[in-house]
């Protein structure tokens, strides 16, 4: 065998394993590829599962305790400040109070400071939440009705709408009513002078209740209205 011979089988041999060597790269290389993205297939299940559980929590708790907490915080001070408010007092709407206690305004008069609305209380609600909800959810409601269950107690019945999406899965509730008590204590009284009514105040049920002193249109009630004590000569 000639030297020339040699060196073209040797050359074959070198091509040929070069290419063996270079067939096993990309074959490694795409089990690992594939490998890879499998497992972060995995990852992004496992992580979806987890968010998806955190969320089923999280709509639990913001139905059953957070919705009645943002609803009731806001209420007494929106009642407050629309009695106290203007210079003249007017009685006012389910639809006005509502109004005032989303985003602290009515007819261009704001009522409340924004730390007291519901527009924010619901935000910070979500902000507890490390992963974001598409759009930010909706939350929303009306007041149905008002009736006065005591002398000193209100009763505001609300009708409640929320919906959240994430990763196509949505969880909504429409129409679902919420009462919230609302202590007359520390409100004013626009029958007497508008002075704020406190506990020394006595039971009083000659006259109309207190809630039909403020609200337009409230359903009539005898008595439970309570009255100052008699001023002292």
């Amino acid at each position: 065998m000639t030297k020339k011979t040699l060196s073209k089988k040797m050359n074959k041999k070198g091509q040929f394993f070069s290419l063996l060597a270079v067939i096993i790269i990309i074959l490694l290389a795409l089990f690992f590829f594939y490998k890879s993205d499998a497992a972060s297939r995995e990852d992004d299940l496992y992580i979806k599962r987890v968010t998806i559980s955190s969320m089923d929590a999280f709509v639990s708790e913001f139905e059953q305790k957070s919705i009645p907490v943002i609803l009731e915080s806001s209420a007494k001070p929106a009642i407050a400040a629309r009695i106290s408010k203007p210079a003249t007092f007017s009685k006012f709407s389910k639809n006005e109070l509502t109004e005032i206690m989303k985003d602290g305004e009515w007819g261009g008069v704001t009522y409340l400071d924004d730390i007291y609305t519901t527009d924010n209380a619901y935000k910070e609600t979500l902000g507890t939440l490390t992963f974001t909800i598409k759009n930010g959810g909706v939350f929303d409601y009306s007041l149905d009705s008002v009736k006065q269950i005591d002398f000193k107690t209100l009763e505001l019945d609300f009708i409640v709408n929320y919906e959240f999406e994430l990763f196509e899965n949505k969880w909504s509730k429409s129409n679902k009513h919420v009462l919230v008590q609302v202590p007359i204590y520390s409100l004013k009284h626009p029958a007497y002078d508008r002075r704020i009514i406190t506990k020394d105040w006595s039971f009083d049920n000659s006259g109309n209740c207190f809630i039909e002193q403020i609200f337009l249109n409230a359903k009539p009630c005898a008595g439970l209205n309570i009255a100052p004590p008699p001023i002292i000569p």
